[in-house]
């Protein structure tokens, strides 16, 4: 399988969850994210709110959790995310093994963290890449880091499998210097509505790992999670990528009654849900990436209710 890139999302969920034995992770750049917190912290709920463009509940929710931020519980990534992407990846109903595949396969693109695997234990926190804690921005802050992550990453894969899946929106993906990567980019184009295409990206990151997807001939197999998206053509860009469009036909009234009637019930609107889950940790073992979409399709206001073989690993520690 290739390595997948992902932006994250604003919507929250830190209920607690239902797996039975999970192995969960740390963030391999949680020290810096804590260093990060630090900073946040000696800001007023005024200046909070001017950083993150926010309205003034929203600038009181974050500013509460930067100063409470070391006693503040954890929830695996995968998991914690809410937004529709994350819905249409739906996490929640796969396997141990699935999960296993996507911690090595998937990375989530993170303002706070850098970047994040699945399974790594995150507290609730509030910080695009675009925001102006560091000069420049965040992406800035984050780029030569994460472009070493993924080309280390891939490299690490075996050869036929050393490609890259891009998902993740503009804001995010300048956190990766695509042009300093060593192998090849397919960036998933989904062409209509963003309503549809926020799901649709976490569906093509569940079709990967679920499907084992090995070759980016298996990208065009994806159908969506009602049977509603076909490929359409590859396109190459002039900066070498090579866009996979699909393109979206309407779904029956019975189809989409019977996806209304399945989906789960929003768990939090933005970024309010605050149950904690225990701290926990984990090693610093993994390897994987992954992409989404356009910046405002990333963080919606609005959640829609929509829903082998051996791999090698590496040790991030120092990284």
């Amino acid at each position: 399988m290739p390595v997948i890139l992902l932006s994250p999302a604003k919507a929250l969920d830190f209920s607690p969850h239902t797996f039975a034995k999970l192995a969960t992770t740390s963030p391999v750049y949680e020290g810096i994210a804590d260093k990060l917190v630090k900073e946040l912290k000696k800001l007023n709920k005024s200046q909070v709110k001017t950083l993150l463009g926010v309205s003034e509940p929203l600038a009181a929710l974050n500013y509460d959790r930067y100063q409470a931020w070391d006693e503040a519980g954890t929830k695996p990534t995968c998991l914690a995310l809410n937004g529709p992407a994350f819905q249409g990846l739906g996490a929640k109903s796969m396997s141990i093994e699935d999960l296993d595949w996507m911690q090595d396969r998937l990375r989530i693109m993170s303002g706070l963290y850098g970047h994040l695997r699945p399974l790594d234990n995150i507290k609730p926190y509030r910080l695009d890449m675009s925001k102006k804690l560091k000069e420049g921005g965040m992406d800035k802050f984050w780029v030569e880091m994460n472009t070493k992550m993924v080309n280390e990453v891939v490299g690490s894969l075996p050869e036929e499998e050393r490609f890259i899946v891009n998902c993740a929106s503009q804001e995010y993906s300048k956190s990766v210097n695509m042009q300093a990567l060593d192998y090849p980019i397919y960036s998933i184009s989904l062409p209509g509505p963003s309503v549809f295409a926020k799901e649709a990206r976490g569906a093509m990151v569940r079709h990967i790992i679920c499907s084992r997807v090995v070759t980016p001939e298996g990208l065009q197999d994806f159908k969506g999670s009602n049977d509603e998206w076909r490929f359409v053509r590859e396109n190459k860009l002039k900066s070498g990528i090579i866009e996979v469009e699909f393109h979206r036909a309407a779904i029956s009234t019975t189809t989409a009654k019977k996806r209304v009637k399945s989906a789960p019930k929003s768990q939090s609107t933005e970024d309010e849900k605050q149950t904690m889950t225990p701290k926990t940790s984990g090693s610093d073992e993994a390897i994987a990436v992954f992409h989404t979409s356009d910046t405002k399709d990333v963080y919606p206001e609005v959640q829609s209710t929509t829903s082998g073989r051996k791999r090698a690993r590496i040790n991030y520690k120092g990284m």
